[in-house]
């Protein structure tokens, strides 16, 4: 373990918050409820952006209503989600092992192409 101890301390504050705000969006219902944020870009544009219906489609998901949640928000579902545990568990593993985490090499093609579909995906839901 290249003589280094598991950074424990810093894991626990950090699944103790992440615990803590899921907690949150399952029991605060985000449909009519003053305590979440709207969108700055749909109030100004009337338009939905890419993260429209994140925070429902993962309070609708947290409750098990995974047909609601891919409705609200496929890209968050589909995408946004998955990676980013993806990305959660790389980093909780090296620091369980003491290790500094090493980020996988991205392509530049990989961004432009994430770029296009969020584009797309971003017309198609105020089009349709």
């Amino acid at each position: 373990m290249n003589g280094e101890r598991p950074r424990v301390f810093l894991v626990l504050p950090i699944v103790f918050i992440l615990s803590s705000a899921a907690g949150f969006i399952y029991s605060v219902d985000p449909y009519g409820n003053n305590l979440l944020p709207v969108c700055l870009f749909r109030e100004l544009t009337g338009l939905l952006c890419p993260g429209c219906g994140s925070l429902r489609a993962a309070h609708e998901l947290l409750h098990g209503n995974i047909a609601s949640a891919l409705r609200l928000n496929p890209l968050f579902l589909l995408v946004v989600l998955p990676f980013g545990l993806w990305l959660a568990a790389l980093w909780f593993s090296s620091e369980l092992k003491g290790r500094a985490m090493v980020f996988p090499a991205i392509r530049p093609i990989y961004i432009y192409i994430a770029a296009v579909v969020t584009a797309l995906f971003t017309i198609a839901r105020n089009i349709f």
